[in-house]
């Protein structure tokens, strides 16, 4: 297979800027980490046509803001300004699309490929979470706000890509309320990481961007299966992994006795749960009686897939207990 040499350099250039920015000790070295991130992403954003350079140009310029903020606010951070730690959650936010900061993660995602859409929704996000967790303020409206957006507005969505942009935004949630205790969301980011990169192995290998697409389409049963696991782990299914992760999650707010949250995390995954399962239920509907009725034979992605998904819960659990 044919690797573009730049587009490596640049990735792996980004995650050199990713470890800059977990691995400093300093405000500065930790916005230096994060630009070098956003000017290796942005090359690989660049594409042939002009919706990609529109996204690209899009992206560029929401997170030049957000850095401009955030400089400004590690400078009145020095000069003893009393909202300087305001600034830097907000241009944290911005970077994290998260809401009320999130539209600009609809448009993007888009015009973007599934490999960098993956690099969006994940690595591009490590840098910020962690500065996340060195802000001691009560982030507790945006989280919610975000788990509200993410699960009410993706039912009437289409495109896998905005479904995956929202699902991200509700993640961003559990994640950002986690950042308190950093083994609980570095965990669950593994596992979000893990199972959004299965998705899109598989949506790209199969040129899905619809919905309708994987209702329509009569896949192998075994493609079928494992993108099926895959999505009701990204949707929380018991006992599948994601839901390993959010129960991590409860008990650590069960703890703190953020009742409220709790209460409002449940009801959204609920409702998260739905739409994924009404996908699931309407691929079958529309799926042939001969694949419905066909000997499933169970083959190498499919049995990666389920034992990534049952297997590896007892792990994280086991890591989350020691560390």
């Amino acid at each position: 297979m044919f690797i573009n040499s730049n587009k490596l350099l640049f990735a792996n250039t980004m995650i050199v800027g990713v470890m800059v920015s977990i691995c400093s000790n300093n405000w500065f070295m930790i916005w230096s980490g994060m630009e070098i991130s956003l000017m290796c992403l942005t090359p690989l954003m660049s594409g042939y046509n002009m919706i990609t350079s529109e996204c690209m140009m899009k992206h560029f310029i929401v997170q030049g803001v957000s850095s401009s903020i955030l400089i400004l606010g590690l400078v009145m951070s020095l000069l003893y300004f009393n909202y300087s730690n305001n600034l830097v959650l907000i241009s944290v936010l911005i970077k994290l699309g998260m809401a009320p900061f999130h539209n600009w993660v609809l448009v993007v995602v888009e015009g973007l490929s599934y490999w960098v859409n993956f690099m969006l929704l994940t690595l591009i996000k490590i840098a910020p979470l962690t500065l996340m967790s060195y802000i001691n303020l009560n982030t507790n409206f945006y989280v919610i706000l975000s788990l509200i957006v993410g699960s009410l507005f993706a039912l009437n969505q289409s495109s896998i890509r905005k479904i995956m942009a929202y699902s991200s935004i509700f993640n961003l949630g559990f994640m950002s309320i986690s950042s308190m205790n950093n083994s609980i969301w570095v965990i669950y980011f593994m596992i979000y990481s893990l199972i959004l990169s299965n998705l899109f192995f598989f949506m790209k290998k199969l040129n899905i961007n619809y919905i309708n697409q994987i209702i329509i389409n009569e896949f192998t049963p075994e493609v079928s299966i494992s993108i099926w696991i895959l999505v009701l782990s990204l949707g929380g299914m018991p006992p599948l992994i994601e839901f390993m992760g959010k129960l991590m999650v409860f008990e650590m707010l069960m703890s703190m006795g953020q009742i409220l949250i709790l209460t409002i995390m449940v009801l959204t995954s609920l409702l998260v749960m739905f739409y994924y399962i009404r996908m699931m239920y309407l691929s079958l509907m529309f799926s042939s009686l001969i694949l419905k009725w066909n000997k499933l034979n169970l083959i190498n992605m499919t049995i990666i897939i389920f034992l990534l998904n049952f297997m590896m819960s007892p792990m994280f659990i086991m890591i989350k207990s020691l560390i």
